[in-house]
């Protein structure tokens, strides 16, 4: 039964237009491609990104990298510094706002191979687990094959293949844990950014293009996970403004579907 309903979920994700390339304005019915210029939007954008797959879109972050692209190299990590040193909460939602410049870092700046390694994957090695890892359904051996894991380019489109990290410890007080983002920025300090944007429209096709790889077991999935990866790596095209609600836009490119 529960297959049965996330089989029908996906239809009706595809009928809503999702294969035609990207999600539609309610307004217009056109796709819309929204630039972010100003750094107060960029700052709103990267608060209100999502970095787990359940909540994830990638409209939302594609217009956040390409708005910080066209900052250039310095003003960018500016802005990501600032949104690191807003950082006062705690647990998930701190694990959240510092995935939230992992994963744009790794898609903004060009890194050498072997760069990257999944987030705190150094500080797993030497201490007791504590940050756990809640997979998608993705094999481990899989993991290798994407050198900017979890985040996965298929087609230029960014897509994120987990569902999220949280803090385990034992004992009466959570552990000081290591700032990922701060690593992460240190890093990007001698590095190059990406020469050009990442594709404002596609999505629909780059999805079915990934499952399609795990149809063909070009990528291995759990058996049992298919469904419910299927599932939400089509919702993950779905776009919302990256914009803040009173903000005016201040580019918009439109195009009839």
């Amino acid at each position: 039964m529960a297959l049965r309903t996330l089989r029908r979920l996906i239809g009706a994700l595809a009928c809503f237009g999702l294969i035609a390339g990207c999600a539609c304005s309610p307004h217009t019915g056109q796709a819309t491609s929204v630039r972010l210029s100003s750094e107060s939007d960029l700052l709103y954008s990267l608060e209100q990104l999502r970095p787990e797959m359940q909540a994830y879109q990638c409209g939302a972050m594609v217009a956040t990298v390409n708005g910080l692209r066209h900052l250039g190299k310095e003003r960018a990590l500016h802005v990501l510094e600032d949104y690191n040193r807003g950082q006062t909460a705690g647990g998930h939602q701190m694990i959240q706002r510092e995935l939230n410049v992992v994963y744009v870092c790794r898609l903004l700046f060009i890194a050498p191979e072997g760069e990257w390694e999944e987030p705190w994957g150094s500080y797993n090695r030497n201490a007791l687990k504590e940050i756990v890892h809640q997979d998608s359904g993705f094999v481990a051996s899989e993991r290798g094959k994407f050198p900017l894991y979890p985040v996965l380019l298929v087609d230029g489109v960014p897509f994120v293949v987990n569902m999220g990290y949280f803090v385990s410890w034992q004992g009466p007080a959570q552990p000081t844990l290591p700032n990922e983002a701060r690593t992460t920025l240190d890093k990007c300090r001698s590095l190059d950014l990406i020469r050009r944007d990442l594709p404002s429209t596609g999505f629909g096709p780059a999805a079915l293009s990934l499952l399609n790889q795990i149809d063909k077991k070009s990528i291995k999935l759990a058996d049992e996970d298919t469904a419910m990866f299927r599932y939400l790596i089509l919702k993950e095209t779905i776009e919302r403004s990256p914009l803040p609600p009173s903000s005016p836009v201040l580019e918009v490119t439109t195009r009839a579907d």
